[in-house]
């Protein structure tokens, strides 16, 4: 059976957890959170699945202000899919690519990443569409 995991940095919403009831067709599925505390608006709709859920207070608005928690976020993601071994890896936000890209490259297996691109719209924004892209698209190149 297949191993897919699901790594996101908020509690799952309604699109996720649309994601996670098809997946669960396909295979065993796992999924991994950060709960920042800061806002606190859906359930855990999938208890029938493997929930790791870190708990760690961050705030949304400002990544620099967060950096300290997402480095420790990082660690423990990087531990979490080390346990889990998965051959599948959905990823939701930009700083969660960053954890899974280093987790594929240090693990030497051949992991798909599928990878949702939800924050882009934020990044985007007076010219800068075109540097975000070339990162994004080197990002992936390497992996």
């Amino acid at each position: 059976m297949k191993k897919i995991a699901f790594v996101i940095s908020h509690i799952p919403d309604p699109r996720i957890n649309k994601r996670i009831t098809i997946a669960k067709q396909v295979g065993e599925v796992s999924l991994i959170y950060w709960n920042r505390q800061v806002i606190d608006i859906w359930n855990l709709q999938h208890k029938d699945i493997n929930n790791i859920e870190i708990i760690e207070k961050a705030n949304y608005g400002y990544p620099l202000k967060r950096l300290f928690a997402t480095f420790k976020v990082f660690i423990k993601v990087y531990k979490y899919l080390k346990k889990i071994k998965p051959q599948t890896i959905y990823v939701g936000n930009l700083d969660m690519l960053c954890m899974v890209v280093f987790y594929k490259r240090r693990s030497g297996s051949d992991i798909n990443i599928i990878y949702e691109i939800a924050d882009l719209p934020k990044l985007i924004g007076n010219g800068t569409r075109k540097v975000v892209g070339r990162i994004l698209l080197a990002t992936m190149m390497r992996v």
